[in-house]
């Protein structure tokens, strides 16, 4: 080994590991992130389908409140289907830097 190239492999590990770091931190968080858009989505689809069979809204915004404690609902009620969305804002990497809306839709039932 040549005197110069001392200390080389120190370096490249010095700089090497926050950037390594950042890339696990970032993909932890687009983790959490697509967690919160999938409860949205299994939330926002079983309450359409609770309001397309007849349930009361009353119960359905009450059971929202327990499933989804952070998300704003939005019901879109017609004779022919029954559309919940749901909102919350996203927490990505420890701020609030849009949000997350998933909107789902049942077809009524019609009895």
């Amino acid at each position: 080994m040549k005197s110069d190239e001392r200390g080389s492999v120190t370096a490249e590990v010095a700089l090497l590991t926050p950037a390594v770091l950042g890339l696990i931190a970032l993909m932890l968080g687009l983790l959490a992130f697509q967690a919160q858009r999938v409860e949205l989505i299994a939330n926002s689809t079983a309450a359409a389908r609770a309001l397309a069979r007849g349930e009361d809204r009353q119960s359905v915004e009450n059971w929202l409140a327990e499933a989804s404690k952070f998300a704003k609902p939005d019901f879109t009620l017609d004779a022919e289907q029954s559309c919940v969305e749901l909102q919350i804002a996203s927490n990505l990497l420890g701020g609030e830097l849009w949000a997350i809306t998933e909107r789902s839709c049942a077809r009524n039932l019609g009895w």
